[in-house]
């Protein structure tokens, strides 16, 4: 692994998310949001999580606003409660034929 791809990595819990998937999976709009967040293990968390549920900008605030990182570290069952929010979440993604032209 060269050295310029190995600095292209973030590394979390046991993840590595390469830049280029970030690029790839996350807009514009969600970066804005996640640079907000300081903690870089909770700013990594909410990347991870973007990713792996497909979530909107729309979602992303709204896990963020309910503390999804906190829940989630006091959690006793992690997993349950990941996969709970994982089921509820509501992915909606809007297509060129969804818009109304007025």
């Amino acid at each position: 692994m060269s050295a310029e791809s190995e600095k292209n990595k973030i590394i979390t819990a046991n993840t590595i998310i390469s830049a280029e998937n970030l690029v790839r999976n996350l807009s514009f709009s969600h970066f804005v949001e996640l640079m907000k967040i300081e903690d870089d293990l909770k700013r990594n968390f909410y990347e991870l999580e973007c990713i792996k549920g497909s979530w909107s900008i729309r979602e992303l605030k709204r896990q963020t606003g309910s503390l999804y990182f906190e829940r989630t570290a006091l959690s006793k069952d992690k997993e349950k409660l990941i996969e709970y929010v994982r089921k509820t979440t509501q992915t909606t993604s809007i297509s060129i034929n969804d818009t109304i032209c007025v």
